[in-house]
């Protein structure tokens, strides 16, 4: 008799019966079960035979569909699969597709599986056309991290049942009885990902020239995005693009620079104030309350914005979104100007409606946690403790800055520079960002700051000087 243990990776199951496991995705991987259901129940010298059958039905709550995936784990070498007690016969996983039983070399063993009740028997990954048997890809970790797609639908009331068996044969001169060993077996459970066009077109959001509109983001549309989706959605304020990502933290954020033109009238139907504020009308906002025209020469006096216009972006700033920079004043529509006490948030952002500028703490405690900069930092690998990561913290700003600052599976993540006294400074290296947060004195606010070796996650800045602005979505609305 060979025996072969099952392990089931996901996150919850129970048993039918001795051949039948039920279990629904939630959708996340979880619990792991060993089952001693796949047997063969007589292999004799020169035969061949399949195992039991076992069912696996599965049934899940995410909409967008999800993937069923088989491997073997083995905790050890990858060839000594099944064995006999001297060690001078083993079973080995097919490498090949074999069509029936008897085309197995000696001593080999293979899996089969069936999505329509048992009509049809295949190899390889759902829909191939070949039949009969193959080796499931191997995995000594025990890990279930890699493996053969068994299912792969984007619709969770289709495919949701599938028959699994292996076969083995044996060597003429094999003694009858001889052979042991446990070979796990995983079937790994995940959602399909998610898009930002697929979560919009579920909420029966409209487009705005190709593109779903910034404005009419949702809190329930970020939640279903998959993490580390990349989507692009326009402004309707200017008809610009960014992408937006859905980033580690769970949070959706802008990964270009905000770039709303100057001289652009801003209005509450459009942008994060609410109707019964007044927009400033002074210190270079103009009379209408829109936003002040670019001047290179702004940064010179307080509560100025400056735009690169699409044709005159620096060769020191990368492209896309990398040359338009905002006093603090610009950045709060003047909500933050007559604010002195630290860890205050400006009310109202230059952001569109539905998003805001992000949120920091100088200090330490719980309170730090739960801002935007540091939470962002902690699930890049920060710790919950430190706001300042340099050569001498665990981890070192260098290390957070390679996570943080440089990101390749997401494109431009953090990608910044500042515009200050008349001067471009640091343009597409370092990152300078505005938060929402002010701090004790009249003239200064509060920045994401990084180099390549340096991370802040409130630093001190003087409030006239251009610093880029990212916004998040707002997770209520």
């Amino acid at each position: 008799m060979y025996t072969l243990s099952l392990a089931l990776n996901t996150s919850a199951l129970t048993y039918q019966n001795d051949t039948n496991i039920d279990f629904t995705i939630n959708p996340t991987i979880g619990i792991s079960l060993s089952s001693t259901n796949l047997v063969i129940d007589d292999l004799a010298p020169g035969s061949y035979a399949d195992s039991n059958i076992i069912t696996i039905n599965v049934n899940t709550n995410a909409s967008h569909g999800y993937y069923l995936a088989a491997t073997t784990g083995t905790n050890g070498t990858n060839t000594d699969l099944i064995h006999s007690e001297n060690g001078n016969y083993k079973f080995t996983n097919l490498t090949t597709n074999k069509t029936t039983l008897s085309n197995f070399d000696d001593n080999q063993w293979g899996y089969s599986y069936s999505t329509d009740g048992g009509a049809n028997w295949v190899s390889g990954s759902q829909g191939g056309t070949s039949s009969g048997y193959n080796g499931l890809p191997l995995d000594n970790s025990d890990s279930g991290a890699t493996g053969i797609t068994l299912i792969d639908t984007t619709s969770p009331a289709t495919n949701n049942s599938v028959k699994f068996k292996i076969g083995a044969k044996a060597s003429n001169t094999q003694p009858s009885g001889t052979y042991t060993n446990t070979i796990n077996f995983y079937a790994i459970t995940n959602q399909t990902p998610i898009s930002f066009n697929d979560a919009f077109a579920t909420e029966g959001k409209e487009r705005l020239l190709g593109y779903y509109k910034m404005q009419d983001a949702t809190p329930s549309i970020c939640n279903a995005v998959t993490e580390n989706q990349v989507g692009t959605l326009i402004d309707v304020r200017d008809n610009q693009t960014y992408k937006v990502a859905k980033l580690k933290d769970g949070k959706c954020w802008m990964i270009e620079n905000l770039n709303l033109a100057g001289g652009t009238k801003l209005s509450s139907d459009t942008t994060d104030f609410e109707s019964t504020y007044s927009l400033p009308t002074d210190q270079g906002w103009k009379s209408d309350g829109s936003l002040p025209d670019s001047s290179k020469s702004g940064f010179d006096n307080d509560n100025y914005a400056y735009v690169y216009n699409s044709g005159n972006k620096t060769n020191n700033c990368a492209d896309p979104g990398c040359y338009s920079y905002y006093s603090w004043d610009a950045a709060t529509l003047g909500s933050g100007r007559n604010i002195s006490t630290e860890n205050t948030d400006a009310p109202y952002s230059i952001c569109p409606k539905g998003w805001r500028l992000p949120t920091t703490y100088h200090g330490s405690g719980t309170a730090a946690e739960a801002t935007d900069f540091r939470a962002l930092m902690i699930a890049y690998g920060g710790s919950n403790s430190i706001q300042i990561y340099d050569s001498t913290t665990n981890p070192t700003g260098a290390t957070l800055y390679s996570k943080f600052g440089q990101d390749t599976t997401i494109p431009n993540f953090l990608l910044s520079g500042r515009y200050t006294d008349s001067s471009l400074y640091y343009g597409g290296s370092d990152g300078y960002y505005w938060s929402a947060t002010s701090s004790s004195s009249s003239a200064a606010a509060r920045n994401l700051y990084f180099v390549s070796s340096y991370v802040k996650s409130a630093d001190l800045s003087i409030r006239r000087v251009g610093f880029a602005v990212r916004c998040i979505l707002k997770t209520e609305q």
